[in-house]
């Protein structure tokens, strides 16, 4: 067993963690790229990207630079993770309610 993993439940939820980041960081990632492509197809001169209600990118000098919003990508981040891990122990929770195994 690895340390600091006590039972089955603590490395599940773990790798749920690691799942969720990276599920954000891919979400990040294309929501940034649909940015630049309607950026670039209609020539704007700055684009902001944004989800739910945060800007999370902005896209200046007609899709030739851009600037993170550090701040609101990691709150997303954190938001999805912990919805992420919610969700699948909630699946977890009814799997084992309804006794399969």
């Amino acid at each position: 067993m690895l340390r600091g993993f006590s039972t089955s439940k603590d490395l599940r939820i773990g790798i749920e963690i690691i799942v969720g980041i990276t599920l954000s960081f891919i979400i990040n990632f294309i929501m940034i790229s649909i940015g630049y492509a309607i950026t670039n197809s209609e020539k704007l001169k700055e684009y902001s990207v944004n989800y739910f209600g945060l800007v999370i990118y902005k896209i200046k000098n007609y899709g030739n630079k851009g600037i993170p919003v550090s701040n609101n990508m990691m709150f997303i981040g954190i938001v999805l993770t912990i919805i992420f891990v919610f969700i699948v122990e909630w699946v977890v929770y009814k799997r084992d309610k309804n006794g399969r195994v």
